[in-house]
């Protein structure tokens, strides 16, 4: 999937013909996605009739895309490349590569939410392996073959943060930490600070941490087994 391939599709979405304008929602998805991981509330992607570049449309300055970092650029392409194609199965090859680790966890919140297509991804980011609702598979290798586990508990998680060299004190990070009694309390927070603002997404604006009251007695050291 080469990038032309993807300017070109890009293309077709922005100047869709008359029987495919349900084509122009795919680019308006792209172009949000441009705003939110820019932060510009004014970008809009233009693709000319050439078709050899993307470029940047912010309050009438047109710059290249590759002018916002190869991080920005990168993230897009996939989000475009995800968006072009439909109830496919893609395979995404380390993604996070010149990614923050915000832009890997919008990209993941993306694909999740504005795609509908089956996505098996090779990785060795704990920020994507935190992603919620994705099944987790430890790939190993003994310099001979390889082998394959489900990952089904935090210490199956945890396992494969130590093979990939991370420690605590790299994973735990936060814009913001709120501290709460129980899962209850996190329920009617999260309620009100999206009624307050919905940009804000846990996980990546703020984290919800809870450990008091009548939750100790159901705490222990013991896994959660999460098999199906």
């Amino acid at each position: 999937m080469s990038g032309t391939v993807i300017v070109s599709k890009l293309f077709r979405f922005q100047h869709p013909t008359y029987s495919q304008r349900q084509d122009r929602e795919s680019f308006d998805k792209i172009n949000q996605f441009l705003r939110d991981v820019t932060g510009l509330s004014t970008a809009t992607l233009e693709i000319p009739h050439d078709k050899q570049a993307l470029l940047v449309d912010v309050d009438g300055r047109v710059l290249p895309i590759t002018n916002l970092g190869t991080g920005i650029h990168e993230v897009i392409i996939l989000a475009a490349a995800a968006t072009a194609y439909t109830d496919h199965v893609l395979c995404i090859e380390e993604p996070e590569l010149h990614l923050h680790p915000i832009l890997q966890k919008k990209l993941i919140l993306y694909l999740q939410e504005k795609t509908n297509n089956q996505y098996f991804i090779t990785t060795h980011s704990p920020h994507i392996l935190d992603s919620p609702d994705v099944s987790i598979f430890h790939v190993c290798h003994d310099g001979v073959s390889s082998t394959i586990d489900f990952v089904y508990s935090d210490s199956c998680r945890s396992e494969i943060c130590v093979d990939l060299g991370y420690h605590a004190s790299d994973l735990v990070q936060a814009n913001s930490i709120i501290w709460v009694e129980g899962p209850s309390d996190r329920i009617y927070l999260n309620h009100w600070i999206h009624a307050l603002d919905n940009s804000l997404v846990e996980g990546i604006h703020y984290s919800i941490m809870f450990y008091g009251g009548r939750l100790l007695s159901h705490l222990s050291g013991n896994d959660i087994d999460s098999r199906p």
